[in-house]
């Protein structure tokens, strides 16, 4: 972050990925599993660099993405070539998104439209309802349940194999809830 912050010119993009996982209380960061952030702890680092975050797609999952714009500075050559489209909630598809996991979309909304609740917080009763259930009938329950449809052949056995190897059903759900699809499903 450092040297982006270093090198882009104000208005300049700088998009790259995080473990957004909530880190246990015991783990301070390694070079092995890297560094842990949470919404809060990146907005700060990015503003004490001179970023905003323009966009941020799977807080609190494995593969949580910033997209970040340098901002003016007394004497920091700026950029015109670069934009940054605005996302905004899709509310009908996020509202159904909420139905088909149990939450009461009324609620839910403002939750995450305002308050920036991630949706990561909305997945754990359907990881605690399914948590019995087969490898190959977690994986098609997931992919009801996100995309409202059945998976794909391909997605279905890599993922059942995924889980059959010992994956996490958890890091599972962060894949499928970081996915482009889900993001074109649910933003604007």
């Amino acid at each position: 972050m450092s040297e982006a912050a270093r090198t882009l010119r104000a208005g300049g993009v700088f998009k790259f990925q995080v473990d957004g996982r909530r880190r246990p209380f015991w783990r301070g960061t390694d070079t092995w599993l890297g560094v842990w952030y949470t919404p809060e702890e990146i907005r700060r680092v990015l503003a004490d660099r001179g970023f905003t975050v323009a966009d941020a797609w799977g807080a609190e999952t494995q593969y949580y993405w910033i997209t970040a714009v340098r901002q003016s500075a007394a004497g920091r050559p700026a950029t015109d070539l670069v934009r940054v489209r605005s996302n905004t909630w899709n509310r009908t598809a996020l509202a159904a998104l909420l139905t088909r996991l149990g939450h009461d979309p009324a609620a839910a909304l403002p939750e995450i439209t305002a308050d920036g609740r991630p949706l990561r917080d909305f997945v754990r009763h359907f990881l605690d309802d399914n948590r019995h259930h087969s490898p190959e009938a977690f994986v098609s329950a997931a992919f009801q349940v996100l995309f409202n449809r059945e998976p794909d052949a391909d997605g279905l056995a890599f993922y059942t194999a995924e889980l059959r190897r010992g994956g996490s059903r958890a890091y599972l759900l962060d894949c499928l809830l970081a996915s482009a699809e889900l993001r074109r499903a649910l933003r604007e």
